[in-house]
């Protein structure tokens, strides 16, 4: 993330972090080999680095913030070795300096996020100011949660997504331009849109009449806008959510991450108007999350044995909705203003993730753009935003069967990357070795660093073998 901000007393900001890191104990974990979490008792004193821009010319001031988000956007912090996370400024010209904060989704959640910001402005325009002291930690919780598993709410859930699982549709089957596998470090871009207090306050108030949720509205209009590019209407979305168990009057106060998984199953295949499709991915999400005990870990695991192969479960199309998490209104003595950022987690290809803030929706994708044809992921965000708009505008669409639809020119994209017919043979493997036995018997058939095999001679290898097995019965 990248935060703007104005008269910057860097060494008080620094000392206020460290306060923080003193005060919260996971900005002092690390993560063990085996995977599990180490708080440590004591860490040395944070020192933020600090980056001179003051008096630079506009191309010198570019090439120097761009320099420093190429390096922190995409660095992979080694979350073994503490600090996992890393800050620093940069100072810019008329008083202005740019927070720039990376760290590892390990550790804390958005809602963490938005606590230690809360508590650094506190602390930052009070030094005396004191904190309420914290009498849970996030340890205490992780214990707590574990032993929900030992009861009959959560045996109840696990049977629930061991029937679900197997119903399950794979992820959107969106046109590739290259297999994510040969990937070997994606590199995530981020677009951004807005949508003004005054179309969201619109679309909210039609939303609730439908008997709709703000979550549930920009769900569903994101699941149109990929059934359109997807080869299927029928897919599985990666939802991620907040999901802090309400075990002690702090829970929301504590630093940790608390972000949990769940599969969500659309169906927007058929002929029915888009409020009905609405209302039933957001009836379907409502009874998942009734079962939320269950982590979308182990929904996986479970996809993995239904589907016979952890290719088939992967889910790399998420969903990610902040709207429930309280943005704070910053004190004008200490403003504070998000100007950039990105997300990348691996073996996800597109994230959309939605908040308010100054009562006005905001969106970001943030997606593996190598991995899909050139234009498309900006031509679907297009399309999406622009659906948002007519749907806070337009009453007639909410009745409508088809509200979006991609460009020509991308629908025989779609339709061409799934126009898998080929000419088919008759030939097997053993009818192709029998063949090249008869034309080229001692051509190599098997080649290794110590040995040699010509067709002919493995063929009475596998004669014998068939023989030895025969006889076996």
């Amino acid at each position: 993330d990248e935060m703007e901000t104005a008269g910057l007393d860097v060494p008080r900001f620094e000392r206020i972090w460290n306060q923080l890191i003193e005060r919260h104990d996971m900005l002092r974990a690390v993560v063990l080999p085996n995977g599990t979490q180490q708080v440590l008792s004591t860490v040395p004193y944070y020192v933020i680095k600090v980056f001179d821009l003051q008096g630079k010319s506009t191309q010198q001031l570019e090439a120097g913030l761009e320099g420093v988000r190429a390096e922190m956007s995409h660095q992979m912090l080694d979350v073994q070795q503490w600090p996992v996370f890393d800050i620093r400024v940069t100072l810019l010209d008329e008083n202005k300096a740019r927070i720039h904060f990376s760290t590892d989704a390990l550790i804390f959640d958005v809602l963490s996020f938005v606590t230690l910001m809360r508590e650094l402005v506190i602390l930052y325009l009070d030094s005396a100011a004191k904190l309420p002291p914290l009498e849970l930690s996030f340890r205490d919780y992780v214990l707590a949660e574990q032993e929900l598993h030992k009861t009959e709410r959560y045996a109840r859930a696990l049977e629930y997504w061991k029937r679900r699982a197997p119903t399950l549709a794979p992820a959107p089957e969106l046109p590739m331009a290259m297999n994510p596998a040969l990937l070997k470090k994606p590199r995530f871009t981020r677009l951004h849109a807005r949508l003004e207090p005054e179309a969201w306050n619109r679309l909210k108030l039609k939303s609730t009449g439908a008997g709709l949720t703000a979550t549930g509205i920009v769900l569903a209009a994101y699941a149109e806008v990929l059934a359109q590019y997807s080869r299927n209407p029928q897919f599985s979305l990666n939802m991620t959510f907040l999901n802090r168990h309400p075990m002690h009057p702090q829970v929301n106060d504590i630093v940790g991450e608390f972000t949990s998984l769940t599969m969500l199953g659309v169906d927007n295949g058929g002929s029915r108007p888009f409020l009905e499709r609405a209302c039933q991915i957001q009836a379907d999400l409502w009874n998942d999350l009734e079962h939320h005990d269950v982590s979308g870990v182990q929904v996986l695991r479970a996809l993995t044995r239904a589907k016979g192969g952890a290719t088939n479960a992967k889910m790399p199309v998420v969903f990610t909705s902040a709207l429930v998490v309280p943005v704070p209104k910053f004190n004008p003595a200490f403003p504070i203003q998000m100007v950039g950022g990105v997300t990348q987690t691996s073996q996800v290809w597109l994230d959309c993730g939605v908040w308010e803030a100054d009562h006005a929706l905001l969106c970001n994708w943030d997606v593996v753009l190598d991995v899909y044809p050139d234009g498309m992921i900006h031509e679907m965000f297009g399309v999406y935003w622009d659906l948002l708009r007519r749907l806070a505008d337009n009453d007639g669409i909410w009745s409508q069967h088809v509200v979006c639809e991609a460009p020509a020119a991308t629908r025989e994209l779609v339709r061409a990357s799934n126009d898998t017919a080929a000419p088919m043979t008759d030939e097997t493997l053993i009818s192709l070795f029998d063949g090249q036995l008869r034309r080229n018997p001692q051509a190599p058939a098997v080649i290794t660093s110590e040995r040699e095999l010509s067709y002919e001679t493995l063929g009475q290898h596998a004669a014998y073998m068939q023989q030895r097995v025969i006889e076996h019965g």
